[in-house]
């Protein structure tokens, strides 16, 4: 059995939360989905939408895959269950749930983001996460890219030599900041062609790579959302606790490890997650913001 806590903060106190969850504790179930900007109230769509077609004896990948064969969600989407003594994990986009024991914690899902596909091939120095913008470019005027780094990048945004719509957006806005046009051709010759050879294109680069942690590249509205719709699954302790948030909270904590020092001696759910709701509005709140907290009872 599971004892929850949650808190849910939109933005500059709008009235419209892109964000959404769902947790029952006679289900064992929690689920966080944070819809796109565009689209209001999204989030909260996609989490009754999927509470409300799950069956608790059945799959997690495959009502997961229905949300993403309606075609209606544009959002993330993060579910954990417990049933038979295992915790079982499935996420889409950036949305995450950790695992909490023993005075550790381990991220349990790997954010679909651009960031995650470069990280491999990011360089010493690099770190979007911890930089600013005009760091990014100057360490590549500095020092041209590695060949790997452009191929990753050219992974990322291409596929059978087209560019997926979001990609697509993504790079016009880059392009549109340094005065270029707003068209896929161009977003297209420009990756084609680039060589990270002057400061021009190690502004180019400076701009995607800054943008990879928010840039999503699985949403539950995207067909090829199915491929990363996987279940792990962990045997559970008592006392075990799973946290699952939008990436308005994740964002904040770079370091996973700020989070149990945050919460260490909070004895409760409820104490634990009011102090990283405090902590979270003393770090600048700039996005959607939804916890969940769930402990295993003895």
């Amino acid at each position: 059995m599971l004892h929850f806590s949650e808190i849910g903060h939109a933005r500059n106190n709008e009235a419209h939360h892109g964000d959404g969850n769902y947790y029952d504790a006679n289900r064992n179930l929690m689920v966080v989905c944070d819809g796109v900007s565009s689209q209001n109230g999204s989030g909260k769509i996609a989490a009754k939408a999927f509470a409300d077609t799950f069956d608790d004896k059945g799959s997690l990948t495959e009502t997961v895959e229905k949300l993403i064969d309606s075609g209606k969600h544009q959002s993330t989407i993060v579910i954990a269950l417990i049933r038979e003594n295992l915790l079982e994990v499935c996420a889409v986009g950036d949305s995450r749930a950790y695992l909490i024991r023993g005075g550790e914690i381990t991220q349990l899902t790997t954010d679909h983001s651009l960031y995650e596909g470069l990280r491999p091939h990011l360089p010493q120095g690099v770190d979007p996460r911890r930089q600013e913008t005009h760091e990014i470019i100057a360490h590549f005027i500095k020092n041209p890219p590695s060949r790997e780094l452009i191929a990753a990048i050219r992974e990322q945004f291409f596929m059978d030599n087209k560019v997926r719509l979001f990609r697509a957006c993504v790079m016009a806005r880059i392009l549109d900041k340094l005065g270029h046009a707003k068209h896929v051709e161009t977003c297209i010759r420009e990756m084609k062609t680039y060589r990270g050879a002057d400061p021009y294109s190690a502004t180019f680069l400076g701009l995607v790579i800054a943008r990879g942690p928010s840039a999503i590249t699985h949403l539950l509205g995207y067909m090829d959302s199915k491929s990363v719709a996987t279940v792990k699954k962990i045997p559970i302790k008592p006392k075990d606790e799973i946290l699952a948030c939008s990436d308005g909270f994740s964002n904040l904590f770079v370091d996973e490890k700020e989070i149990m020092t945050v919460i260490e001696g909070q004895e409760t759910v409820i104490g634990q997650i009011q102090a990283l709701f405090e902590e979270a509005k003393s770090r600048g709140i700039k996005d959607d913001l939804t916890l969940l907290l769930g402990r295993i009872a003895d």
